[in-house]
C-alpha cells in the first residue's frame, strides 16, 4: 500500500497532451526479442494511455516535491465531490502509476536533500 506521506517522481518523458488530457506512452514490447517482432510486423513502439480529467490532473500535479496527500487535497479543491472517494481512488492509481514503472516512490526527505 502506497503511504500517504510518499513523493511521487515521473520516471518517464513519455506524456503528450491532446485536447487537454495525458497520453502516457507504454511500450509495446518490453523485451528484445517483442522488439524485434515489432517491428517486423511494422508496429508501433507504444501503446497509448489515455487519462481522464481526474488522471491528467493528477499527472500534472506530479511534480516530485508534493507527496500523495498533497495532490489529493489539490485535487479536491479541483473536482470537489467529483473526486470522492478520493484516497482509495488515488492510492489505487499511484500502484497503476508504480506497476507500470511510469513513476516511482520516494520519502519526503530524500526530495529535500537533493539539493
Amino acid at each position: 500500500m502506497i503511504a500517504l506521506d510518499t513523493v511521487p517522481v515521473k520516471s518517464t518523458a513519455g506524456s503528450c497532451e491532446e485536447e487537454s488530457r495525458v497520453v502516457l506512452l507504454m511500450p509495446r514490447y518490453p523485451t528484445i526479442a517483442g522488439k524485434l517482432f515489432g517491428k517486423l510486423l511494422n508496429r508501433s513502439k507504444y501503446i497509448k494511455v489515455k487519462l481522464d480529467r481526474i488522471g491528467s490532473t493528477t499527472w500534472n500535479l506530479i511534480d516530485g516535491i508534493k507527496t500523495v496527500n498533497e495532490i489529493g487535497e489539490e485535487l479536491i479543491k479541483v473536482f470537489d465531490k467529483e473526486a470522492e472517494p478520493l484516497y482509495p481512488r488515488l492510492v489505487e492509481f499511484m500502484n497503476i502509476l508504480l506497476g507500470n514503472k511510469f513513476i516511482k516512490l520516494v520519502e519526503p526527505c530524500e526530495v529535500k536533500n537533493v539539493d
